[in-house]
């Protein structure tokens, strides 16, 4: 993961290891198209650093897929080895649960279908996904 801070400098570093950073650190944390690729106990862990560098009252916004769906040309649904298949509402419920100390609020939305080739493979995609958007709490 690359992060830039306030002085615009970019540190690039192991999402699921201890974050190069102080507590309280940032005012706000994005995180789009990634936390979804984990495992619950390892989601835990990176929510944990994410909270430790977080200030009180900092925004958290995460997008976070579900249902992830990626057709091969044969019909066969290509899953990416040790990938989670989080439902809409087991990710609300696991989300929810890890972040106990915020305002949190949840909006569903989906990706329609579409052409995708990568890493040598041509499937069709489509997800559901929540962005949440939360509010550290003192």
């Amino acid at each position: 993961i690359m992060v830039g801070t306030d002085a615009g400098i970019y540190e690039s570093f192991d999402l699921a290891q201890k974050f190069p950073f102080d507590g309280h650190y940032f005012d706000g944390v994005f995180c789009t198209g990634t936390l979804h690729l984990f495992p619950q106990s390892k989601l835990e862990n990176i929510v944990k650093e994410i909270d430790r560098v977080l200030r009180p009252g900092g925004k958290l916004i995460i997008d976070f897929a579900t249902e992830v769906k990626r057709i091969l040309p044969d019909g066969s649904n290509y899953i990416r080895e040790g990938e989670p298949q989080y439902s809409m509402s087991e990710a609300q419920e696991v989300l929810r649960n890890l972040l106990n100390n915020y305002k949190v609020s949840i909006y569903e939305a989906s990706v329609q279908e579409e052409e995708i080739e990568t890493r040598g493979l041509k499937y069709q995609f489509s997800c559901n996904f929540l962005l949440l958007v939360a509010e550290k709490l003192s």
